[in-house]
């Protein structure tokens, strides 16, 4: 057996529907922090991206039996955040606030990305998956379909450069 072990994960919902279902998941927490005025503190990452893409590279054959992964993104502070809200979203009434106490626990992932060859999507990429599916909801009622499409595509490709599946094989297996 082969176990991925991820911090919080955060990314574009594929089960999301409307605006009000990010308080059913870790998507919440980001989306709150940022403009709820929620306590922030936590901010030990994963997106969902990584998390499938280490699924995904755990099933090569020279991957070995009773592994174990701890999958999470760098470090960063609310501020780093707040700053790519600030720069990329301007006409949002974001609340978080500069200076906010950040409270990251890692161990090391050193592991995932030596024997999984694992580099981990940009906390930039992050906030832009929540922030442009939340907007979305908020602006239209409808999901960003560019993730839907191209995002779900990088998982398939993967899948089948992997494990050599065919795209009918795949249908099968999702």
């Amino acid at each position: 057996m082969i176990t991925i072990h991820p911090t919080f994960v955060y990314g574009h919902n594929l089960t999301q529907t409307s605006a009000e279902e990010v308080a059913n998941g870790t998507n919440g927490m980001l989306w709150g922090a940022i403009m709820a005025e929620n306590k922030a503190g936590l901010l030990s990452y994963v997106t969902v991206g990584d998390v499938a893409e280490a699924h995904l590279r755990a099933l090569k054959p020279e991957i070995k039996e009773n592994a174990s992964y701890l999958v999470s993104g760098p470090t960063h502070t609310w501020d780093d955040v707040l700053e790519i809200v600030k720069s990329h979203y301007p006409g949002v009434p974001y609340k978080l606030k500069p200076g906010t106490k950040t409270i990251n626990f890692v161990g090391s992932t050193e592991k995932a990305e030596k024997e999984l060859g694992m580099e981990w999507q940009s906390l930039k990429s992050l906030v832009h998956e929540v922030m442009d599916q939340q907007l979305g909801f908020l602006g239209n009622g409808a999901p960003n379909i560019w993730f839907l499409v191209f995002g779900m595509g990088k998982i398939y490709e993967s899948l089948m450069v992997l494990r050599n599946i065919s795209v009918a094989d795949l249908f099968l297996f999702w």
